[in-house]
């Protein structure tokens, strides 16, 4: 299929992770040898089942559908969208030049859930990347610790209408990823983790969401055709990083679950707090707008021990994951359903090597200095 695949795309070109430990952290234990075979649909993400049509012995023909390089996520790819990067770099300018940075002090994180901001509890100090204050959060008293327990444990959706958003979702990220909405996600962002390439950030997102729309497209054929079941009754936890939180965390562990029905949790972070807290809130807004149900997304700003416990107690929800190997096994043990996207050599696979081939291993070469995970490392 991989072969066929070749012939057939003429020089795509994808992005792939190698790393055999980020495979023993996404399946069960002992899988790490078999990067082929990776069974997170069912173990790590909201599956409750996959059905073997169309395929021999244990369904891993199906299984593959949405794997690297088979057909059903080539024809996921092109007629990509494009955002302007130039006015953006103009709006996130202005945004900042105007930015107040007592906001985050008078108006703190805290916790929401069902659109509810929760404001009882205490009160302490947020921290940029250099351990400077740079505002305030109310860690969740036991009334919003009682909700957020409440939100991992969601309603059914009784049917398609409610639990399928694709249509208000995708209106609604329009608008987020409009230059004036990215502006603020990109200028939060850089004031929180001194960040310098968030309009990079949100160029790649426009494309990547639309090849992600695709797939989700897929998938919820899927499920009317009764292939695959998706479990809506647990809810993701989202575990936020300090960089690209924008698209990794925003667009991909958020939009893509919610537009589908899936519920996502999102704790606040430990530093660098500010700026997922934000795109909370103008999320929760546009959904307002867009009338997506409020429950599907709950912030939950609570410390490290609140949120072991919480998730211990919630085993059959998925934990998503970017970061470092060593910060994943850390949280796998109280996580069964990890889902970690860790540290590897980015590899760039081309057919051949053109123009725009080569123009992407330049770009690459030379983003976030080479030093972190989006730099290419094997073309």
């Amino acid at each position: 299929e991989t072969s066929t695949w070749a012939q057939q795309t003429r020089g795509f070109v994808a992005t792939m992770k190698l790393s055999t430990s980020a495979l023993r952290f996404a399946g069960r234990p002992g899988l790490g040898k078999s990067p082929l075979l990776i069974p997170c649909a069912k173990d790590c993400a909201n599956f409750s089942g996959l059905s073997s049509q169309g395929s021999s012995g244990n369904g891993a023909a199906h299984n593959r559908h949405y794997h690297f390089a088979s057909s059903r996520y080539d024809v996921a790819f092109g007629s990509l969208p494009s955002a302007d990067g130039h006015k953006l770099r103009d709006e996130t300018s202005k945004y900042l030049s105007m930015f107040e940075p007592s906001n985050w002090f008078h108006d703190p994180i805290c916790t929401i859930v069902n659109g509810v901001r929760y404001t009882g509890g205490k009160v302490v100090d947020t921290v940029d990347t250099n351990g400077v204050v740079n505002g305030k959060q109310i860690i969740a008293d036991a009334a919003a610790y009682a909700a957020i327990e409440a939100a991992m444990r969601p309603k059914a959706l009784e049917h398609r209408g409610l639990f399928d958003q694709r249509v208000a979702v995708r209106r609604l990220e329009t608008e987020l990823l409009s230059p004036g909405n990215a502006a603020v996600l990109v200028g939060n962002q850089m004031l929180d983790f001194k960040k310098q390439d968030g309009v990079t950030e949100i160029e790649e997102a426009v494309q990547a969401n639309a090849v992600e729309r695709r797939m989700n497209d897929q998938l919820m054929a899927e499920e009317e055709l009764v292939q695959i079941q998706l479990r809506r009754d647990a809810p993701v936890v989202v575990l936020c990083v300090n960089n690209f939180s924008n698209f990794l965390d925003l667009s991909r562990k958020v939009l893509r679950h919610i537009e589908i029905g899936i519920p996502v949790v999102i704790p606040s972070r430990f530093n660098t707090a500010q700026h997922s807290f934000r795109w909370t809130e103008l999320l929760l807004d546009l959904m307002r707008k867009y009338d997506v149900p409020l429950p599907l997304v709950t912030f939950a700003s609570i410390e490290l021990p609140r949120l072991q416990s919480l998730v211990k107690a919630h085993p059959d929800s998925p934990v998503h994951f970017t970061g470092s190997r060593e910060t994943a096994a850390v949280i796998r043990p109280w996580a069964p359903r990890l889902m970690a996207s860790t540290s590897g050599p980015n590899t760039l696979l081309a057919v051949e090597l053109t123009p725009a081939v080569a123009q992407a291993v330049r770009w690459s070469a030379c983003i976030e200095h080479s030093g972190q995970c989006t730099a290419l490392r094997h073309l």
